[in-house]
């Protein structure tokens, strides 16, 4: 009875995330069916880098070069830096923009959906303004102190992408002035000479932040907050071309990197059944699991996937599969010593977890710490690393000791305990 019991359980488990990984491959077309969102193939939730993907450069010219020399040069100097922080906030590790000659700035970013607005958002001076309805400015963007991505919840229920902002103390006590003022009008939101909101007030605001909603998608709040806390440039900039890039890596690289991918796990899965059968399985079933959720945070924290952050996957999926082969091997080496099934699994289990727990717990703290003080794009290798370590490591203890338990009950320890 109770070896049927675990066998369902294993089953059902084993469907489970046969089914998960089916759909994070081919995507569920729900609307179809039900009418609702479809679930998209992981493969299209994640945005991918100039290395695997490609991409496209622009030339920006400055429109007004009639300063003189040393200013130009300063105006270009704080454009380039503005450039590489709106591009690192679209999630790229590694933002390129260089001043060339004739006052022109190069700048490159990866494959996107909605290329040209990314690019408009970029290049776009964006000054952002807080106006009345004759034009007075209440409050500018030098007051904004941060804008993030934000949702927000409107009178009706419904939750939305928005860019909240937060303002100093100057542009807080502005903000409560204005809100004041404009009860029962409109507060005039505009970017460069755009009004992009026009929230009616009804109240006086005293909190220091404001949300800007109306967005039709998450990646619209982001561009937009990246180009408000990136602060305006210092002068106007025009596209005088552009063209793709190729993949860094080379054409077919994220293909090779999957194919890689698809190799070493299957070439693990044949290690840990062939070596341990029923055992091996259940070492399988806990090496999927956390997989499939370590790609699925990634992807939903909006990580982009390029060469540094595939080496931090590396890692932490190396890290797993040793640990769940070093469990096998001291199941084995108790059942090897005379003691039971289930005795066999559960010291192994435990000296396993022991050893787990300190190279894993270890590695992500260590990966972590790193982080903060590396520069570079080495600090997306490690944070990937962090994150899976911590991911296997829970899925490890969640999973591990019952799909062992199960499988140790079900085959009996077959390929475990000596035969007599």
């Amino acid at each position: 009875m109770k070896k049927n019991q675990n066998a369902a359980k294993l089953i059902a488990l084993t469907a489970i995330i046969v089914v998960t990984a089916l759909i994070f491959a081919l995507g569920l077309p729900l609307s179809k069916v039900a009418g609702v969102y479809d679930i998209l193939p992981i493969s299209r939730l994640y945005k991918y880098g100039i290395d695997f993907k490609g991409g496209s450069y622009a030339t920006l010219k400055l429109s007004d070069s009639s300063a003189d020399e040393s200013s130009v040069q300063e105006i270009l100097s704080e454009s380039e830096k503005i450039f590489k922080e709106r591009i690192t906030s679209l999630g790229v590790y590694n933002p390129k923009a260089q001043i060339l000659a004739d006052n022109t700035i190069r700048i490159e970013i990866p494959s996107f959906e909605d290329g040209e607005e990314t690019l408009a958002t970029l290049i776009s001076k964006s000054e952002l303004t807080f106006q009345d309805e004759d034009g007075n400015v209440l409050i500018s963007g030098k007051n904004v102190k941060s804008a993030t991505y934000a949702t927000f919840t409107d009178a009706y229920g419904l939750t939305q992408p928005a860019v909240k902002i937060d303002f100093d103390e100057e542009g807080t006590t502005l903000f409560t002035q204005a809100t004041t003022s404009l009860k029962g009008k409109y507060l005039y939101i505009k970017l460069d000479d755009e009004v992009i909101r026009s929230p009616y007030i009804d109240e006086t605001i005293d909190t220091g932040v404001a949300y800007i909603s109306g967005m039709e998608s998450k990646q619209e709040a982001i561009q937009l907050a990246s180009v408000i806390s990136s602060g305006s440039l210092p002068a106007e900039f025009t596209v005088e071309a552009t063209d793709d890039i190729a993949p860094s890596l080379g054409e077919g690289a994220l293909t090779a990197a999957l194919y890689c991918g698809f190799g070493f796990y299957f070439a693990l899965c044949a290690v840990m059944v062939v070596g341990f059968l029923g055992m091996g399985f259940a070492g399988v079933i806990v090496f999927s699991a956390g997989m499939i959720v370590l790609f699925l945070i990634l992807a939903l924290m909006g990580v982009m996937m390029t060469l540094y952050t595939l080496a931090g996957i590396v890692i932490a999926a190396g890290l797993l599969a040793f640990g769940l082969i070093n469990t096998l091997k001291q199941m084995k080496k108790e059942a090897g010593l005379g003691k039971s099934v289930l005795a066999s699994v559960r010291n192994g289990w435990k000296i396993g977890k022991n050893t787990y727990w300190k190279i894993f717990g270890g590695a992500a703290a260590l990966a972590g710490t790193l982080y903060c003080f590396i520069p570079g794009v080495l600090k997306y290798t490690l944070m990937s690393a962090a994150i899976g370590c911590a991911v296997a490591l829970l899925i490890y203890l969640l999973l591990g000791s019952f799909c062992f338990k199960a499988a140790g009950v079900i085959t009996d320890g077959k390929g475990m305990v000596p035969k007599k």
